[in-house]
């Protein structure tokens, strides 16, 4: 059964929706955009202005590396898409740790992630989703 998914494959090469290109290239460029941000004036990205130069570097970080994974979903890999759920995670704790709150905190911290798996579901021109073509 492998090896006819694999001769399927190769029958069929990999091809993504253009909206799940669209949305990575969206939140490669947004990630670039709160790294700007992040060096130039890291108050403006946290409302709370008593936020620790610690927190705030972590928070640059895990910005950094959402858009290390949304590339590494460009080129294929699943693993980026687990990754970013764990980002979510650690986003979620930190934000609660500000006092954030819980519901909003919930809400914002895991509603991208969600979009992202949805939007992974488009079937693309060959009949497959990008979901299923990742590796």
């Amino acid at each position: 059964m492998n090896e006819s998914l694999e001769d399927f494959q190769k029958e069929r090469p990999k091809n993504r929706h253009g909206c799940v290109t669209v949305w990575l290239l969206l939140g490669i460029f947004g990630s670039i955009v709160l790294i700007f941000f992040y060096v130039v004036s890291p108050q403006t990205v946290h409302f709370n202005q008593s936020v620790p130069k610690s927190e705030l570097i972590i928070s640059g970080v895990i910005v950094m590396l959402g858009a290390v994974l949304n590339i590494m979903l460009l080129q294929w890999k699943k693993f980026g898409f687990f990754a970013q759920v764990i980002l979510s995670i650690i986003s979620f704790i930190i934000n609660l740790s500000d006092g954030a709150d819980f519901f909003m905190n919930l809400i914002f911290s895991f509603i991208g992630t969600l979009f992202l798996y949805w939007v992974l579901q488009f079937k693309s021109d060959n009949g497959l989703s990008t979901w299923e073509q990742l590796e």
